[in-house]
């Protein structure tokens, strides 16, 4: 195996076999690119890079902004009404408690009401049941006594229930809902509309990456890595008679780190036309991704 140039372009380790080295046609080659010259070839494909997506980067990254600010809203706000929530439910506790004091008097009261008119009914039934006797005239007269005494206490207690009502009633100006204080509704609605704007950004985005080539997925990757991340060729090599190996176009073998994974990659390469080969090589990398 021997070092040289290969077709003047390209750092290489070559290795040439065969019975009968007076006769080219019958050699084997087998080239394999050295790290220089993958250094290079990277170096060259990250240039074509640069010069094919730099206006998408550019506008990609401006959207990218965009859409940082719009989420750093968004969360703002998320914060503040937190924190303005438990503000308010610590100011409306004491209206709160006015209101459930107020409704466990009408409680109290719907209930005292409820026991006098079951103390009724069961005195009715006991009137009902003792017959209009003589002797029973003393029995009936005292259970109507009790019948008036409780008719009087429904009145009172009826009287009492109204006047919890009302109370109740006159409490429902007090706003107890932290959800419904107006601070909350204003925080609420700025909290939509800044949602509505990152909403708005992502959607900008992913409209504009739809008319990319491959989807804006290079461009993309290259504002969330860096573009030193886009492409590194790994390893390249050719191999084949030496006979047939003419006009510098040769099947180059390589691996490739292309956006963070590792791919196979066969190409046509021409190697003394570098420059549109690199071009060329990028669009198949591309297409792949696609």
């Amino acid at each position: 195996m021997v070092a040289g140039k290969v077709f003047d372009v390209f750092e290489a380790s070559v290795d040439v076999r065969g019975r009968n080295l007076d006769r080219a046609e019958d050699l084997q080659v087998d080239v394999k690119l050295r790290n220089d010259a993958l250094r290079r070839l990277t170096a060259s494909l990250s240039d074509e890079i640069d010069r094919s997506t730099a206006e998408s980067v550019k506008k990609i990254s401006k959207m990218q902004r965009d859409i940082d600010k719009a989420k750093k809203d968004v969360d703002g706000w998320d914060v503040h009404i937190a924190a303005l929530r438990k503000q308010v439910d610590k100011e409306q506790a004491g209206d709160r408690k006015k209101v459930r004091d107020a409704k466990r008097g009408v409680e109290a009261a719907q209930k005292k009401v409820n026991g006098i008119k079951k103390a009724i009914s069961k005195k009715n039934r006991e009137l009902k049941r003792t017959p209009k006797t003589l002797g029973n005239a003393i029995k009936r007269g005292k259970i109507r006594t009790e019948l008036g005494a409780l008719h009087s206490s429904l009145f009172t207690a009826n009287r009492a229930l109204d006047a919890a009502r009302l109370f109740l009633k006159g409490l429902h100006h007090l706003n107890v809902n932290p959800d419904a204080d107006p601070r909350m509704v204003s925080a609420r609605a700025s909290q939509k509309t800044a949602q509505g704007t990152l909403i708005a950004a992502r959607t900008t985005l992913e409209v504009y990456k739809k008319t990319r080539s491959d989807g804006g997925k290079l461009a993309s990757f290259i504002v969330k890595e860096g573009l030193g991340k886009a492409v590194d060729i790994r390893s390249a090599d050719f191999s084949g008679k030496l006979g047939t190996l003419h006009g510098a176009k040769v099947n180059l073998k390589m691996k490739v780190m292309w956006m963070g994974k590792l791919r196979d990659v066969n190409f046509r390469f021409n190697m003394k036309n570098p420059k549109d080969a690199v071009a060329d090589l990028l669009k198949e990398l591309r297409k792949g991704s696609a």
